[in-house]
C-alpha cells in the first residue's frame, strides 16, 4: 500500500484548503493527509481549533508534538500529555509523535530540540518515559530521530541501535526524518561529503527496525561554512535535496508508514507551489503505475 504523501500544515493554509475543498472547480492539487503541531492548537485560539474541526473531519490527520519531552530527566509533564490526548481525540488522529530528544528541565522550556547521549543509562530514562506517554496517550506513537552537529563522547551504543532497542523495550514506533539522517551522517563524518554522508545514512537506515516506522518526514538544509568548519543545518527551508530523496526512494522500498510528510518552516512558498513540490516528490520516489493501483484500492480526496 502506498503512504499518505501530506504536508506539515501552517495555520495559515487552513482556510484555503477549506475553500478549496468546498469549490466546485478545485484549484490545487491532491494532498492525502496533515500534519500539525500540537502546541500550536493546545495553546491557540478555540477558534483555531474549530477551523481544523473542520479540516480534521476531511483528511486523516497525525499529530506531532514539541515539549513531550520524551528524553527528560524532570518529571513528565502528564497535564500537558492529557492535553495531546484529548485534541488527538478532538480531530481523530491516526498517531502521535515527538522526538528522541529532552526539550524542557523542570519548568523551563529550551525551545529546542536536545539530543539525548546514547548510553544504557539515558536509554532506561526514555524507555520509562515513553512508557508513561504511551499509558496517557492511548495511541500509537512514534520517536522521531533529530539532526546534531557531533557524537556526544560518552556514547555506548550507536543511534540505530538506542533506536532499535527503545522499540524492542516500549512497542513504540519511529518517525523516520530523512533529512536529519543526512545532515547528521554529514556533520558526523570524516570528509565532510555527500558521498560519505549517504553511504552512512544508508547504513542507519538498514539497521533500524523498518517495519516499526510509523511516518517519514522529509525537509531540505542548508550548508554552512565557518573558519575551518563545514556543517549542515536542518533549517526546513529548501527544495529536498538528491542525497534526502535518494534515501527516501531505499526506505520506502523496506517499509509501509502512514505517511510521508513535507515539512517547510523557512522560505515557506504559496500553498499551491508547496503542494506542486509534494507531487514532485511522489513522483519521483512512486513509480505512476504504482499510484493508478493504488487508486483503485483506496479513496483520495480531492482538493
Amino acid at each position: 500500500m502506498i503512504p499518505h504523501f501530506g504536508l506539515a500544515l501552517k495555520n495559515t493554509y487552513i482556510e484555503e484548503i477549506l475553500l478549496d475543498l468546498d469549490s466546485v472547480e478545485p484549484k490545487l492539487q491532491r494532498i492525502d493527509s496533515v500534519e500539525v503541531i500540537a502546541e500550536n492548537f493546545i495553546r491557540g485560539k478555540e477558534s483555531l481549533r474549530k477551523s481544523f474541526d473542520q479540516l480534521s473531519a476531511k483528511l486523516p490527520t497525525s499529530i506531532h508534538c514539541l515539549t513531550l519531552s520524551p528524553g527528560g530527566i524532570s518529571p513528565l509533564d502528564k497535564a500537558h500529555a492529557i492535553k495531546v490526548r484529548d485534541f488527538a481525540d478532538r480531530v481523530n488522529a491516526t498517531h502521535i509523535t515527538d522526538h528522541l530528544c529532552f526539550s524542557s528541565f523542570e519548568e523551563i522550556e529550551s525551545n529546542s530540540l536536545l539530543p539525548v547521549p546514547f548510553t544504557s543509562e539515558s536509554l532506561q530514562n526514555v524507555v520509562r518515559r515513553i512508557d508513561q506517554i504511551q499509558e496517557i496517550l492511548k495511541r500509537p506513537f512514534g520517536l522521531e530521530n533529530t539532526s546534531y552537529f557531533f557524537h556526544f563522547p560518552d556514547n555506548e551504543m550507536s543511534e540505530a541501535d538506542f533506536i532499535s532497542e527503545l522499540v524492542r523495550k516500549t512497542g513504540c514506533s519511529i518517525l523516520l526524518d530523512v533529512n536529519n539522517v543526512i545532515v547528521s551522517s554529514f556533520n558526523t563524518s570524516q570528509s565532510k561529503t555527500y558521498e560519505e554522508a549517504l553511504g552512512k545514512a544508508l547504513r542507519f537506515i538498514q539497521s533500524i527496525p523498518a517495519d516499526q516506522i510509523i511516518e517519514i518526514h522529509v525537509a531540505g538544509h542548508t550548508l554552512r561554512q565557518k573558519q575551518s568548519l563545514t556543517y549542515l543545518i536542518d533549517n526546513h527551508g529548501a527544495w529536498p535535496q538528491d542525497e534526502v530523496l535518494v534515501l527516501l526512494k531505499e526506505i520506502l522500498l523496506r517499509c509501509k508508514p502512514k505517511s510521508v510528510i513535507l515539512e517547510r518552516d523557512q522560505n515557506v512558498p504559496p500553498l499551491k507551489e508547496l503542494i506542486d513540490e509534494l507531487i514532485m516528490i511522489k513522483e519521483f520516489v512512486i513509480p505512476k503505475e504504482s499510484q493508478a493501483e493504488n487508486l483503485k484500492r483506496v479513496d483520495v480526496i480531492t482538493l
